[in-house]
């Protein structure tokens, strides 16, 4: 038993759903950053270093970076990875919470930035050794598009939908 007459109104209320509520793009935020250190704690120095932070909904989801003691910055952890790492961010002072943000360097395995004493940041790069420094950060550009799969799936099943919604809507002419 087929939907007949009702087969375009469906596939066509199929489409206009998904496109409503399928979830928003999100969006990525970028800032340029300065981290500078202020004491070692008795580890080696990682010295000053600068770069770009990209963040989508509160959490870091790319660095790059370089300075004289870190060499380059090579990747971001996922959360959970180094000391708990959750990748959050704020774009205010002191813009990390106590778990901070992960990642490795050319010349360290492993770096976590983090908020321990409210205005200034705590660091390590092992287990164990916190050292000190100060971070800023500006907004160089704000809303890029930040391709989400969901999106782009809900919005291919969309496009289908119409597709089939007008290729049924007119019937098929049989030549003789």
């Amino acid at each position: 038993m087929g939907l007949g007459p009702y087969r375009n109104r469906l596939l066509s209320l199929v489409a206009f759903t998904t496109l409503v509520l399928c979830p928003a793009v999100a969006s990525a935020t970028v800032y340029a950053y300065n981290f500078t250190e202020t004491s070692t704690g008795g580890g080696p120095s990682v010295g000053d270093f600068s770069g770009q932070l990209t963040v989508v909904n509160g959490t870091v989801t790319a660095i790059t970076g370089s300075g004289a003691g870190i060499g380059t910055i090579t990747g971001l952890f996922a959360p959970g990875v180094f000391l708990g790492n959750d990748n959050a961010f704020s774009p205010t002072s002191p813009y990390f919470d106590n778990n901070g943000i992960s990642f490795s360097s050319t010349v360290y395995a492993q770096i976590n930035i983090y908020n321990a004493l409210g205005t200034e940041l705590e660091y390590n790069y092992t287990a164990g050794d916190v050292n000190y420094g100060s971070f800023s950060a500006s907004l160089i550009s704000q809303d890029l598009p930040e391709p989400d799969s969901l999106t782009i799936e809900a919005g291919a099943l969309a496009l289908l939908a119409l597709v089939l919604s007008k290729r049924h809507s007119h019937p098929h002419h049989r030549q003789s």
